[in-house]
């Protein structure tokens, strides 16, 4: 089903589209400590329109840096910006692991 909004058709706009309930993500990653990685990967968190609730960042002596990103979102999305995180060429590894409590302390 689509809409066609040139032709003022918004009988979908206004439908009950299921949706996952949001929920707590913690999103590991390991980068290439490069100037830009904080830029690139929050550009990446961008399209959430919501602030992650915790971020952790360090980089350690052999060049990478480890991130741990706590997000509240659907589990759809949580998957949609672990593979879009995959996508950087400075980006090592990614996992994801639910259920973060709700915690904004990272450690």
């Amino acid at each position: 089903m689509t809409t066609n909004l040139w032709a003022r058709d918004s009988s979908l706009l206004d439908a009950d589209i299921p949706s996952d309930p949001p929920e707590h993500f913690v999103i590991r990653l390991v980068a290439d400590a490069d100037p830009d990685v904080l830029l690139r990967v929050s550009a990446q968190l961008n399209f959430l329109n919501e602030a992650p609730i915790g971020v952790s960042f360090e980089r350690s002596a052999d060049d990478t840096a480890a991130m741990t990103i706590i997000l509240r979102c659907s589990a759809r999305s949580a998957d949609l910006v672990c593979r879009k995180l995959e996508q950087l060429t400075s980006v090592v590894a990614v996992s994801a692991t639910a259920g973060a409590g709700g915690s904004s302390s990272i450690s």
